[in-house]
């Protein structure tokens, strides 16, 4: 029913474009004023749903360049696990893929939880005050053409400094491309397998090395 209505609404725009063009011509007298009066009034009625996405595409190819992958600038060893900042989150299966003993959060009927992972089983305890020395922080922003940034950050909370952060950016195209129901919304990132498992692995365990992966090196 809305790919009936939507493809409607195209043809009606279409049809518009078209009448359009057809009346401002007849103010000109000749065939070539006409013609070229009829073209301008179509590229009008083209650009309106389109204009955008060739500066939307410079734009990500831009921030792909300049912003987007995974920045290091220090690691850690024998980490026993870390904590999550408001807004981050993380499988708690993943606790025991790392290779980590714990990781902690908020709780939702406050004061803090602490998962653990135990012969292939999460467990869930509340604490009432975290250990962690380190905790990853995650965050999201819509850009400019909609393009949305989410960034995760790895925080030493004893120094206060940033030792990693990984950026990645998501594009969904112009407006036009952006309508799922008209069949062109794809959407793109950059770095391209930046949120595989594989990818988020060596993040997490390249800057806080997992005491578990320490011990066997």
């Amino acid at each position: 029913m809305i790919a009936l209505g939507m493809l409607l609404v195209t043809l009606g725009y279409v049809i518009l474009a078209v009448f359009s063009a057809w009346l401002a011509s007849r103010f000109f007298q000749s065939p070539r004023a006409k013609a070229a009066c009829s073209v301008l009034i179509l590229l009008v009625f083209a650009l309106i749903p389109t204009w955008d996405i060739v500066p939307a595409r410079l734009y990500f190819r831009n921030l792909c360049e300049t912003s987007a992958g995974t920045k290091v600038y220090a690691t850690a060893q024998d980490v026993v696990g870390f904590r999550l900042l408001p807004g981050a989150r993380i499988h708690t299966r993943a606790i025991g893929e790392l290779g980590y003993e714990f990781i902690e959060a908020g709780s939702p009927d406050g004061g803090y939880v602490r998962y653990t992972f135990h012969a292939g089983e999460a467990r869930t305890e509340q604490i009432e005050k975290p250990t962690a020395t380190f905790a990853l922080e995650q965050r999201t922003k819509d850009m400019l053409f909609k393009i949305k940034w989410t960034q995760e950050r790895i925080i030493s909370l004893q120094t206060g400094k940033v030792m990693a952060e990984r950026n990645v950016f998501r594009f969904s195209g112009g407006w036009l491309q952006r309508r799922p129901y008209l069949g062109f919304a794809v959407a793109r990132y950059c770095p391209r397998g930046f949120w595989t498992d594989a990818a988020a692995r060596d993040f997490y365990v390249h800057v806080l090395v997992p005491i578990s992966r320490s011990v066997h090196r």
